[in-house]
């Protein structure tokens, strides 16, 4: 079964500085790919790939590689759909975000339920940061297994002493089965 839950970090100053600038940096790289992608009018990831990654690498070199990819994919997401708009003879304008949340993967992130810490890629290097579970959901003994990806959502508008919650999609097991 898979189940999305709702973990809080609980970074230190420094972390939480260095995950404000991953996100800056993340929207960024976002934000170029989008231009380069609506310029050549293209929305295919591959040729979006191809198009933009050593620019938008070149911009951002404290970036993870994989970071940025994710970054490319959304883009290209974001441009198919506004493409696809214009198909339809709808008002479009190129997409653009002001707080482009980074989505995590199995390459960026990794779980420790036991310790209750997660390692994330940042452009501060990798960050081991705890987590607290939350009530209703400790009571369901998850298990160790987990993938797909983490958000960091915040808007951008956090102070950096306070908790950063993220989604995390986990799978999820009763303990016995």
């Amino acid at each position: 079964m898979q189940r999305t839950i709702r973990l809080k970090l609980t970074p230190s100053i420094a972390q939480a500085e260095s995950f404000a600038e991953t996100r800056r940096q993340f929207t960024s790289a976002f934000n170029q790919a989008v231009q380069l992608g609506w310029d050549a009018d293209v929305s295919n990831a591959t040729k979006l790939h191809y198009l933009a990654y050593y620019a938008v690498k070149a911009e951002h070199p404290t970036l993870v590689s994989d970071l940025i990819n994710q970054a490319r994919v959304k883009a290209a997401e974001a441009l198919r759909s506004a493409f696809a708009l214009q198909k339809r003879e709808r008002k479009v304008s190129m997409p653009i975000s002001d707080a482009c949340p980074p989505r995590y993967n199995a390459n960026t992130y990794r779980v420790d339920w036991e310790s209750q810490t997660v390692r994330m890629s940042t452009t501060g290097g990798r960050q081991t940061i705890r987590f607290g579970v939350p009530d209703y959901n400790a009571a369901r003994n998850i298990a160790a297994k987990y993938h797909a990806s983490v958000a960091i959502r915040d808007a951008g508008g956090l102070p950096v002493n306070q908790p950063i919650v993220s989604n995390l999609r986990v799978e999820a097991q009763a303990a016995g089965r």
